[in-house]
């Protein structure tokens, strides 16, 4: 089997890699790596510059993903310090931003669903209106009673009865 090498050694390469190409981002991802390798030696003064420069990147960047993750990491530094005001603190940020992120998270997923299932009806009441006979779509626009369909314009719901009818005619 392969072995990966020295987790600090490794941690360092990428990050001076990072810092080489300038992806402000991915350095901060790499600090915390660094960060966390330390922390996991139980080197935690070491660890603290590299992640409190990987959380001030990720807030100055918005990227809550690392933001959070360098809360985490600086709790658990900061604990190992018996600095536990500190730790304490990080830790309640932590928690904090991890709910808003999740929170964010949920309602965008949430949205996306909600469009989808929204497409969905939309194409099976299209569906449902060209497979009625051409007579009955007719009937039901002339009495206006046609169901509205949200966001398909009223042009496009119009050109459905022109295709009802020419099935008519062909069959």
């Amino acid at each position: 089997a392969e072995r990966v090498g020295d987790p600090l050694r490794v941690s360092r390469q990428a990050l001076a890699r990072w810092e080489g190409i300038g992806d402000v981002r991915s350095t901060a991802v790499a600090r915390n790596g660094l960060g966390g390798v330390l922390v996991q030696q139980n080197r935690p003064q070491e660890a603290l510059p590299y992640l409190i420069s990987a959380l001030e990147i990720a807030v100055k960047n918005r990227a809550q993903p690392v933001e959070v993750e360098s809360l985490r990491l600086l709790a658990e530094a900061y604990t190992q310090s018996s600095d536990t005001v500190r730790a304490l603190e990080y830790l309640r940020r932590y928690h904090k931003r991890q709910a808003e992120l999740y929170n964010a998270e949920s309602a965008r997923r949430m949205a996306e669903l909600k469009s989808r299932f929204d497409s969905q009806r939309q194409e099976q009441e299209i569906v449902r209106i060209i497979s009625l006979p051409s007579e009955t779509v007719q009937r039901i626009w002339q009495s206006s009673a046609m169901p509205r369909m949200p966001g398909v314009p009223g042009q496009v719901a119009e050109c459905l009865v022109a295709p009802a009818n020419d099935a008519q005619q062909i069959a």
